[in-house]
């Protein structure tokens, strides 16, 4: 059981060391995220692909860890009447 909340530990530390570097870019580049919402931000409008580039490069430089992937997803507002 201590195990297994150490490894629970050490990943949501990692998942919010990655999210910060997010924001951090994301700020850089005059974006406004609309919601943080645990382990995703969203974005009124898709990132261009070379904000998302820098991001994935500035993960995997400050983390050492190449395996990191941010994945894009389109929400769609539902009008309840």
């Amino acid at each position: 059981l201590q195990q297994q909340k150490a490894l629970a530990y050490l990943y949501q530390n990692a998942e919010t060391h990655v999210m910060n570097i997010v924001r951090a870019n994301t700020q850089l580049n005059g974006l406004t995220a609309l919601a943080n919402i645990h382990d995703a931000i969203i974005f009124k409008n898709k990132l261009k692909v070379s904000v998302l580039n820098k991001i994935h490069a500035d993960i995997r430089q400050q983390t050492g860890n190449e395996f990191w992937l941010l994945k894009e997803k389109q929400l769609h507002r539902v009008l309840k009447i």
